[in-house]
């Protein structure tokens, strides 16, 4: 994992629980028409992202190289509409869902 300084900086940063194991995909809570967020890795990986309607309806998936550490990275969601979605990112077995607003306004 990441040293206890590197933690702190991003748990300050994005206002969340102490990054671990199982906290190790951060997204910012709204988003316009780029959609940030940070991935931490143990490993060089292929991961997936996808878009999800709170329906659970796929609406895009998208295949991400990530290099071990932190990875920033931001996906376009700009012909999304406006409302709730759902980020889902899969590494190997493990899935991690986060909630986001789209928004322009």
């Amino acid at each position: 994992g990441l040293p206890e300084s590197e933690r702190w900086l991003l748990n300050t940063i994005y206002k969340t629980p102490d990054i671990d194991d199982e906290n190790n995909f951060l997204i910012n809570e709204t988003a316009a028409n780029q959609l940030q967020f940070i991935y931490i890795s143990d490993e060089a990986a292929v991961v997936y992202l996808e878009i999800l309607g709170l329906d659970s309806k796929l609406i895009m998936s998208v295949t991400l190289n990530v290099e071990k550490g932190i990875n920033y990275l931001d996906e376009n969601i700009e012909t999304l509409a406006n409302g709730m979605y759902l980020a889902t990112l899969k590494k190997d077995e493990k899935t991690t869902v986060k909630k986001f607003l789209k928004s322009t306004h």
